[in-house]
């Protein structure tokens, strides 16, 4: 039984917690069918997260199928979606814990809150989710980050969810403000790709619209990373992230004669690309690349 789709022929607000909580957000039938063919359009995701490890922080569920809480679920039982949060913590590059809580109404029944825990682990554009004591049962859901910077999850037929960053996860915006500082351009107003490739990776900066000094700044900053890699000073790095050395960097820094970063300037910004035909050393970019991509919540893919 797919740990999103279970359902349960007994009073809603009285099933088992698993099933109450899955019956919830993720309500089977037509209606959900018909409320997915306009779900996802209209929040302007950009392309797909992905990477070992992509995810982080605590959210709130803010939307389901386009409609905004709290949400009568189409299942027959006049069950109210009221509230929700999700808190992602990734303990390894690609693994760790999840909490998704819901709180619901039944139309005679009082608000029962009810929270689901497992294992989360992250495959390409995907976020798999295993509940604690869910027999084996996996679900796989797509995300992506859409342009306010809300996580975009999508079901396997069509449902969405749109969680936005809760006030308390200040890990990001700290990662934001910090970026500026290093970078000279808002980071809220710019866009990053990390994508991991065979003989290494690239790291993309732009701006989400025409800013020629905001262009130059970017191009600046790039050439200036590029060498700086290069000599394997990771620093920069440490500064945004807010760490003494962030994953990857070590190798990185031990194999740098191994390796080659190379600047080019793009539209709206730059690129730097990383190559190397050094195993270690590509495996250390692609830590790197994966932990840039979790913590600036931001574009890429792997190879």
């Amino acid at each position: 039984m797919s740990l999103l789709r279970a359902s349960t022929s007994r009073s809603p607000l009285r099933a088992p917690m698993v099933t109450l909580l899955v019956t919830a957000l993720l309500p089977i039938g037509a209606a959900a069918q018909d409320h997915s063919q306009h779900a996802g359009h209209a929040q302007h995701a950009q392309p797909p997260a992905s990477a070992s490890r992509t995810l982080g922080g605590d959210f709130v569920l803010r939307r389901y199928n386009e409609s905004p809480l709290p949400v009568a679920l189409p299942n027959g039982r006049g069950v109210r979606v009221i509230a929700g949060s999700l808190a992602l913590r990734l303990a390894t590059a690609d693994s760790g814990r999840f909490e998704m809580t819901t709180t619901l109404a039944a139309r005679d029944d009082a608000a029962a809150g009810m929270t689901l825990r497992g294992m989360a682990r992250v495959r390409g554009d995907t976020l798999e989710l295993r509940a604690d004591g869910g027999a084996g049962t996996t679900e796989r859901l797509r995300y992506a980050w859409t342009r306010e910077f809300a996580l975009l999850l999508t079901a396997t037929d069509g449902t969405t969810m749109r969680y936005e960053a809760a006030a308390g996860d200040s890990a990001f915006a700290g990662v934001q403000s910090r970026g500026k500082d290093v970078m000279g351009v808002d980071q809220y107003t710019s866009s990053h790709v990390f994508e991991s490739l065979p003989d290494g990776g690239r790291i993309v900066l732009q701006r989400d619209s025409a800013d020629a000094a905001g262009e130059e700044t970017i191009r600046a900053h790039l050439r200036d990373i590029a060498k700086r890699f290069a000599q394997g000073d990771f620093t920069l790095p440490g500064q945004v992230h807010g760490m003494a050395e962030v994953p990857g960097t070590k190798v990185m820094a031990e194999r740098r004669l191994a390796m080659r970063y190379v600047m080019t300037p793009l539209p709206r910004g730059g690129e730097v690309r990383i190559i190397t035909g050094d195993p270690a050393a590509v495996k250390a970019v692609h830590e790197f690349l994966a932990f840039q991509r979790m913590d600036h919540r931001a574009a890429g893919h792997d190879h």
